[in-house]
């Protein structure tokens, strides 16, 4: 998967792929959406059971218990309230599925897995299990089903609120993509909306720590040979690109 790639090609392949914001779907930096699936939508790490997640990280870093159904119910409630309309809470799978039903996402598939116990903060992979169980079977969770193998050329670290990047192109060419800054404000919305009724407010502040540990925990394991570039995209589309050093694989417990 740690295929060398040059600059000159990651901006074009940006520059071809540049597509508007839709702030109604989230779903995952997984290289392998095609356009008609992603449409948009903010990319975040497991998408929104990734976001979800790291609420649920919070919840008990704070102290407070809430039951993976009602973290889930609650969270979908929210992102309604954030987008305005009735939504879907999107995750995937692919057609090769990973250890247990269903995931087929390498950021669920890692942070269930007892190995890389306390990589993704205090959650545990127990609590990730009965998290995704819960959000699985949400009446309104939208399954997207992915095909192929993992081919990503490098990890775009998207900015800017105004755009995304399509992950794959039409001949198949693929980079994982994440919306750092489209994530960051979902999670600022939706922390609010989902904290009604609590005694104590979620922090965003908090959920956002938790989700770029748990991304980069997941982006260290299935993609810590890659390059990552940070891609900064204005309102009218132009960009600025910025490679970062190296990353070093995420340590193995």
């Amino acid at each position: 998967m740690a295929n060398k790639i040059t600059r000159k090609a990651v901006e074009r392949f940006v520059k071809e792929n540049l597509v508007p914001a839709n702030d109604k779907q989230t779903v995952c930096a997984d290289g392998r959406y095609n356009k008609e699936q992603s449409r948009g939508g903010t990319r975040a790490f497991g998408a929104d059971f990734g976001i979800a997640m790291a609420i649920a990280t919070t919840l008990k870093d704070d102290g407070t218990y809430l039951s993976p159904e009602e973290i889930v119910e609650r969270y979908w409630r929210a992102k309604c309230q954030v987008v305005g309309t009735r939504v879907k809470i999107n995750y995937h799978t692919d057609v090769h599925n990973h250890g247990l039903d269903n995931i087929g996402c390498g950021h669920i598939t890692q942070a269930t897995n007892p190995e890389y116990d306390g990589l993704y903060g205090s959650i545990t992979y127990q609590e990730v299990l009965a998290l995704y169980t819960s959000f699985s079977k949400h009446p309104e969770a939208e399954l997207t089903v992915l095909e192929g193998n993992h081919e990503e050329k490098a990890i775009l670290l998207v900015h800017g609120t105004s755009h995304s990047i399509h992950s794959k192109d039409k001949k198949g060419k693929m980079y994982f993509v994440a919306d750092v800054d489209r994530t960051d404000r979902f999670i600022d919305r939706i922390a609010s909306f989902f904290s009604v009724g609590l005694l104590d407010p979620v922090d965003a502040e908090k959920v956002k720590q938790n989700y770029h540990r748990q991304m980069q925990a997941t982006a260290g394991l299935i993609a810590g040979g890659l390059d990552q570039f940070e891609v900064t995209i204005g309102a009218d589309g132009s960009f600025s690109m910025n490679q970062l050093p190296k990353q070093k694989p995420a340590p193995q417990n």
